[in-house]
């Protein structure tokens, strides 16, 4: 049943992996390209500063979305595992118990007729 589970939401998974790493390889395309000078400092065009900023706000979102996927993913498993324990502890117990219950039934209904076959022999 985990399988099933992961099975759902690996493909969504899968796309935010790769829709993460291109947001990543942009980033750092755009950062390759800007200028240097004086040191460590870089100046940005105002296109590349909007870029930088539309990209990190990409990644950040994709990253939130790859969180909740696996929240789901925990969640959903946890729902299986809780069904599972009500089937045992439920379920199985009331099983067993409508079982001893028709053998109990079946017995006394046995012996009654075995009653009737020595009340007539005699």
């Amino acid at each position: 049943m985990e399988k099933d589970a992961e099975a759902t939401y690996q493909a969504e998974a899968s796309l935010l992996q790769q829709k993460l790493a291109e947001t990543e390889r942009q980033l750092q395309d755009l950062q390759r390209q800007k200028p240097a000078d004086a040191g460590s400092n870089f100046l940005l065009s105002p296109e590349q500063q909007a870029a930088l900023k539309k990209f990190e706000a990409e990644r950040a979102a994709t990253r939130k979305q790859l969180r909740g996927v696996q929240f789901n993913l925990k969640h959903d498993i946890e729902k299986l595992g809780t069904l599972l324990k009500v089937l045992n502890i439920a379920v199985m117990p009331l099983l067993v118990s409508l079982f001893a219950i028709g053998l109990g039934l079946y017995r006394i209904s046995r012996r009654g007729g075995e009653r009737r076959n020595v009340a007539k022999a005699e």
